[in-house]
């Protein structure tokens, strides 16, 4: 299919806007160095390193990623994890269609494009910037003398332990789901703004190699070695 320069740049365009979205919504509210502890845990309590301990090992995970700032989404995303791959989908707007990225880690390349364009752009994912945290990430690095236990609650029908965090930068409450030692929500404060961060319908187990291949037909373009004039 020959594209001409409009073409061209409009795919680019949304391209940006959507790993830009993708990007500041996840990048900047992974606590590192949380600090605190809470002896005072009820009988109910799990054990911190039980707890998280629980989210090693996972074969595959969906979730839709919801983004929240006053109460209000700014941002829904569909995730499928696996390994090192990722799909990622996020609704563009006035119906065109979804704009879908394909992480394949396994290649160490990302494929991008929009259903409604019936084309996708490759690029190195050494390249490509896009933001690939998923809820095991943000357990990472967390122990139990950096753990404050505040309290259990149910959310998205899933029973969590909720915990204060600190680090240097921001403080953030988490709620971690006590079957899979995952976050399912996330409060923080991200350059001065109150932000959430939940994962909804969250599921663990095995995801089919389908979810990260390309639709039969579509053009790719390779931006690796692509001059726009």
């Amino acid at each position: 299919m020959a594209l001409n320069r409009k073409n061209k740049m409009t795919f680019l365009i949304l391209l940006v806007f959507g790993l830009a979205l993708l990007m500041a919504g996840c990048g900047g509210n992974q606590p590192s160095e949380p600090t605190g502890s809470d002896s005072s845990a009820g009988n109910a309590q799990i054990q911190v390193e039980d707890l998280l301990s629980k989210g090693e090992n996972i074969s595959g995970l969906s979730f839709d990623s919801v983004i929240s700032q006053e109460g209000s989404e700014i941002m829904v995303t569909k995730v499928w994890q696996k390994g090192s791959n990722m799909r990622i989908e996020m609704d563009m707007p006035a119906d065109e269609g979804k704009m879908v990225s394909l992480v394949r880690g396994d290649e160490q390349v990302m494929y991008s494009y929009n259903e409604a364009q019936g084309m996708a752009m490759k690029m190195p994912l050494a390249q490509s910037e896009v933001n690939t945290e998923t809820p095991e990430d943000y357990i990472a690095g967390l122990t139990a003398e950096n753990m404050k236990y505040v309290k259990t609650e149910i959310i998205d029908g899933r029973q969590c332990q909720v915990y204060d965090v600190s680090t240097a930068d921001a403080e953030s409450r988490m709620w971690i789901w006590k079957d899979y030692g995952l976050p399912l929500k996330i409060e923080t404060i991200v350059e001065g703004e109150a932000m959430v961060f939940e994962y909804r319908n969250i599921k663990v187990g095995d995801i089919a190699d389908s979810q990260f291949e390309l639709p039969a037909g579509i053009e790719v373009m390779d931006l690796e070695n692509m001059q726009i004039p």
